[in-house]
């Protein structure tokens, strides 16, 4: 017994600091554990989260190219729109220019079509 205590009062301070490194392995592999699993919950909803952007990216892509085809419709429509005017100012022109430039007939002497009456030589 005498050799029991006296181990002990020998070893004692040793034995203190293994029984706090044991419980404090054990706390902390425990901790652990539970931090692990709350870093994996973690990373499901971050997967969840980049998933859903993921499908909203996509989503803005189609979107985005949907507008650039309907766009480049447009931009052909206002082509062929901004030709047509084109010749069509042209024809006008030409119809104003024709007009303007037309003999004028009269009847009895009156101004007529928006001709000037004729001048009488004196």
């Amino acid at each position: 017994m005498q050799s029991v205590v006296q181990l002990i009062t020998e070893t004692g301070v040793l034995l203190v600091i293994v029984g706090i490194f044991l419980w404090n392995t054990i706390t902390t592999s425990k901790n652990m554990e539970k931090l692990l699993a709350e870093l994996r919950e973690g990373c499901k909803l971050q997967t969840a989260a980049i998933d859903g952007l993921k499908h909203t990216t996509e989503n803005t892509t189609t979107a985005l190219n949907i507008i650039q085809n309907t766009l480049a419709g447009v931009s052909q429509a206002l082509e062929r729109h901004d030709k047509r005017s084109e010749y069509m100012n042209n024809d006008m022109r030409e119809v104003t220019t024709l007009i303007k430039n037309r003999p004028c007939i009269y009847r009895d002497g009156d101004a007529q079509n928006g001709c000037a009456p004729r001048r009488e030589k004196s």
